[in-house]
């Protein structure tokens, strides 16, 4: 057992992202990830493809987007992160995300 142990709070380990909000209609969205935010961003372009525009009100809707955190801090973290989200995502999928964005102004509109 020749191995480097890891440190908690080292650099180079993921952090959480910052939670960024759109409106789809009346309904705001948040979307938060761990790691670098390219996989938040990549779900909230697609979002925005559909009709949202960014905002800072307060969200009616959470989804997290999955990472795979490397240090037991990180999964905790993450594990804090999951529990007070609405929808939990393994990745950042673009599809789900037209979708997603389709069906809530589909609310708005009726």
């Amino acid at each position: 057992m020749k191995r480097k142990l890891r440190l908690l709070g080292e650099p180079g380990e993921p952090t959480l992202g910052v939670a960024r909000r759109v409106s789809l209609g009346q309904v705001t969205v948040s979307v938060a990830g761990a790691g670098d935010g390219s996989a938040t961003a990549k779900f909230v372009n697609a979002l925005v493809e559909t009709g949202a525009a960014p905002t800072d009100a307060a969200a009616d809707f959470f989804i997290v987007i999955r990472a795979t955190p490397g240090t037991s801090k990180g999964r905790l973290q993450e594990s804090a992160l999951e529990e007070g989200a609405d929808l939990i995502l393994g990745s950042a999928r673009p599809a789900f995300a037209k979708l997603f964005g389709s069906a809530c102004a589909r609310w708005v509109n009726s």
